[in-house]
């Protein structure tokens, strides 16, 4: 089937109507309803291909299932060695079982390898606007992977690969906007603020063009989050307080909840105190009714509140509140989390002039840390603080450094840590 007969198919009215025009779910669509099927009469090579993919998908079920349960060392000779695994929904097959168990995150890492390497060897017989669009699709999906992993210029690399298989398929919006979405969440962990920023709002009008909601909204929410670790912490408040009433609109209780969570961060740090206590609040209560797989958000919503609690000057109030989110950190086995809180009490002992406390907890901050898991560069922070500590020199200053520096080493694993400089007269 020539690629201008393809075409020509999907821009008939009769054929399919609307301003997304996505090729194989058309296919599904010409397969299955009978009105769609006598519309599209004229177009007789277009339901040739609609039909054949139906029947790939079909066996292709049984092919996916064998390359689930086989050893990954067999996937890439079984695909060599049979074509039955070199199809488009094989890919697609991949891809849906990737999509139901990301929290299998170096598995999914290899099935989304495996499906970029099947979409590119997928019969020339295919239209190249199915092939285009189902290896973008895999390139994206291994982008995500690579970012669960950690592997931020990886991930920003396949983002950009899944875009340029878009290229020349005006048809292909979404994909494209998809994997600038990716691309921006990957500079954005990697502190290229600006760049994420203008793919994720970039992104964001191709979703709200095409009246995909959902993918505005999580576009929009990126952006923001460019704004707040640019520390414009006004403008990303705004912005997600903005898009408060399409999650209500899209009925999404999380998305809700992780809204007002930003919103009240965004607020705490701009010294709107009483305001952001609100909205981190509203936040709790509905991660409070969400399932288990939230709940990993309620200690950090905990922490914040400590934080605005201490920052109102609320010191017994704010410490008691970040010793229980130290245990709700540790009671779901989440180091950064419990390290963030010890540093944070850390601070708070100091301000409240509990010095022998605060010098007791820093001494024993290397083993703790070593007890996480925590890298060679954090423990080196943390034996920073047991000096200072020992030496009776522990200040705020001192504990900040060190909180910063922690916060940035997920982006920057590799980066050592730096003393900082003494202060004058010390």
């Amino acid at each position: 089937m020539k690629q201008s007969q393809l075409e020509a198919a999907l821009r008939d009215p009769f054929v399919w109507a609307g301003p997304r025009t996505d090729v194989r779910v058309a296919c599904d669509v010409a397969t299955r309803t009978i009105t769609w099927t006598q519309t599209a009469a004229p177009f007789p090579a277009f339901v040739h291909v609609a039909h054949r993919l139906r029947t790939d998908r079909a066996t292709a079920a049984e092919c996916v299932n064998r390359l689930l349960n086989m050893d990954p060392a067999g996937w890439r000779p079984a695909v060599a060695e049979d074509a039955a695994y070199r199809t488009i929904a094989v890919v697609e097959g991949i891809l849906t079982s990737v999509q139901k168990t990301r929290h299998l995150t170096w598995r999914c890492f290899e099935l989304t390898k495996l499906a970029t390497e099947i979409a590119d060897v997928i019969d020339d017989s295919w239209p190249m606007l199915m092939r285009a669009q189902v290896a973008s699709e895999a390139w994206a999906e291994h982008g995500l992977a690579l970012l669960s992993l950690g592997r931020y210029p990886d991930a920003e690399k396949a983002a950009r690969q899944a875009y340029e298989c878009t290229s020349g398929y005006p048809t292909l919006a979404i994909e494209a906007a998809l994997a600038h979405y990716i691309e921006g969440s990957a500079m954005l962990r990697q502190g290229r603020h600006d760049e994420a920023s203008k793919l994720a709002l970039t992104s964001a009008q191709t979703f709200h063009e095409f009246g995909d909601k959902q993918h505005y909204v999580k576009a929009r929410l990126l952006e923001g989050y460019a704004l707040y670790d640019a520390k414009r912490f006004e403008e990303s408040g705004e912005l997600w307080t903005s898009l408060i009433a399409d999650a209500e609109t899209l009925g999404d209780k999380a998305l809700r909840a992780i809204l007002y969570n930003n919103v009240g961060n965004a607020l705490r740090n701009a010294g709107k105190l009483d305001r952001a206590r609100w909205y981190l609040t509203m936040a709790l209560t509905l991660l409070s009714q969400l399932g288990p797989e939230y709940a990993p958000e309620i200690p950090r919503i905990h922490m914040n509140i400590a934080r605005l609690t201490m920052q109102k000057g609320q010191l017994p109030a704010a410490l008691a509140a970040m010793q229980e989110a130290r245990q709700l950190f540790a009671s779901m086995q989440m180091a950064s989390g419990v390290a963030a809180a010890e540093l944070d009490i850390v601070e708070l002992f100091v301000v409240m002039d509990r010095a022998a406390e605060a010098e007791q907890l820093c001494s024993g901050l290397p083993a703790v840390f070593r007890e996480l898991g925590m890298t060679a560069n954090a423990l080196e922070a943390a034996a920073f603080l047991k000096e200072c500590a020992v030496q009776k020199q522990l200040r705020v200053p001192h504990v900040h450094h060190v909180r910063e520096y922690l916060r940035d080493l997920p982006q920057n694993p590799a980066r050592p840590f730096v003393r900082p400089m003494p202060e004058a007269g010390g």
